[in-house]
């Protein structure tokens, strides 16, 4: 196989794990994560169409499918795209065997990263776990099926996000060997 099929395989492996990826953690986000945003912050109920943002309220007031999104689902998808970012970020930080030179020392940046990405992680977690909770897992808030799922599910997405950064890093090799 030559430099250039392994490059073209390298991409479409990284793409295809993205699109997949994405969609089937983009059904978790809008079912389970929006669903316990609501219920943790009842103010997130507003609908995007009634949002006081006229040209988007205007735009959206119109289609049938809008009507159901709420703030709670845009705050979900940011949720998805901050942890992925974050830790993709965090991963190639502490993973990677090249200093990246920066006015930042690489102790300060990996710091940095690690908190932003513990706390939107967290935050993600908590929505999570209130979401199945609310959803019938369990009677009470502490409840040790939906902690488990948790959990499984917080390592869903740390291993997601290596996996993200493992494809990214093999296609960067092929491209650098491509020289």
């Amino acid at each position: 196989m030559t430099t250039q099929q392994k490059l073209a395989q390298a991409r479409s492996k990284y793409w295809g794990w993205q699109v997949a990826s994405k969609i089937i953690l983009g059904i978790i986000y809008l079912s389970v994560v929006s669903e316990g945003l609501r219920l943790a912050f009842p103010v997130l109920s507003l609908k995007i169409h009634k949002m006081p943002v006229p040209v988007v309220a205007a735009w959206m007031a119109g289609d049938e499918v809008f009507h159901r999104f709420d703030a709670a689902h845009i705050i979900a998808f940011l949720f998805l795209f901050g942890v992925f970012f974050t830790w993709v970020r965090i991963l190639r930080e502490w993973l990677s065997p090249h200093e990246v030179q920066d006015i930042w020392s690489v102790k300060q940046r990996r710091w940095l990263w690690a908190t932003a990405g513990i706390i939107i992680l967290g935050a993600d977690c908590f929505a999570f776990y209130y979401g199945v909770c609310m959803l019938g897992w369990g009677d009470g808030f502490l409840n040790i099926p939906a902690l488990i799922g948790t959990v499984a599910y917080g390592t869903g997405l740390i291993i997601c996000a290596f996996i993200s950064l493992d494809l990214a890093m093999r296609v960067l090799y092929h491209k650098e060997n491509d020289r």
